[in-house]
């Protein structure tokens, strides 16, 4: 009961944080500047994005700390672009993609991991039923056997209305089972969905193995998307006329709703 109060309470505030939150497109072109956006965040179609963090850590073979050189760059939060879009031309339901120059790319037995972090608040009654995960990369597999063959993994978990541990998604880039000495390109998807939420915290671990030998790793792109319950709302300022009508769409909402596509 604690839990969907504090739900209520944030909504409430929605639409003074929301007019506050200036346009994602314009001021969160790269994760330095999504992250200097702190808890005001920015605003894609009805939905504010805020508390995003990204970190990026590289070690050698030997497991220990590495600052990286030309084949295993350091990717800064500055290299990293960040790109907000509309899934199936809707623009209440964003995709967020992440690519970097230079690619996130290890060698010779390094190793990357990156943190992606962010929250996201999708106002009721279109709230957020369903996430899709998608990376691009490309990988060497100069070893036949494939004992130490290259890969990329992601983790995603989903904390849904305050509530951790709620949903995961995950996939994993390999290379292909024939000897490939140069980067062989592929992708991989995940969608999970969950009971409608009105707040999301989404976080990512991204790891990308070199294997052993002269492989390598490579990510080019990762994508994030969501999709929101009903069909397009109300212009923002319209549908956030006041938290008073906020707190009625809240409580007055039939948990035997369906969802209307």
């Amino acid at each position: 009961m604690k839990k969907a109060w504090q739900v209520t309470l944030l909504l409430i505030a929605f639409s003074g944080f929301a007019a506050a939150a200036p346009l994602c497109s314009e001021v969160a072109t790269t994760a330095q500047s999504f992250q200097a956006l702190g808890r005001t965040g920015c605003q894609f179609g009805d939905k504010i994005f805020y508390n995003f963090t990204y970190t990026y850590t590289l070690q050698d073979a030997n497991g220990n700390s590495y600052a990286g050189d030309a084949n295993n760059p350091n990717v800064t939060a500055a290299d990293v672009s960040v790109a907000f879009s509309d899934l199936n031309g809707d623009p209440y339901e964003p995709v967020v993609s992440f690519t970097s120059s230079p690619s996130w790319q290890v060698f010779g037995g390094v190793a990357g991991d990156i943190r992606i972090n962010y929250d996201v608040l999708a106002p009721s009654p279109h709230n957020a039923y369903e996430a899709t995960l998608a990376a691009n990369g490309s990988l060497t597999n100069v070893d036949p056997a494939n004992q130490f063959a290259p890969y990329i993994s992601i983790a995603e978990s989903l904390a849904v209305n305050g509530q951790a541990g709620g949903v995961n998604l995950g996939l994993e880039l390999d290379p292909p089972a024939t000897t490939t000495p140069t980067p062989f390109a592929t992708s991989r998807s995940d969608s999970q969905s969950f009971s409608d939420s009105s707040i999301l915290a989404i976080s990512k671990d991204v790891f990308l193995s070199s294997g052993s030998g002269t492989n390598e790793a490579i990510l080019t792109r990762i994508d994030q998307g969501l999709y929101e319950v009903g069909a397009a709302p109300e212009p923002l300022s319209v549908a956030l006329l006041g938290g008073g009508l906020v707190l009625l769409g809240l409580v007055g909402r039939s948990k035997g709703k369906g969802r209307q596509q």
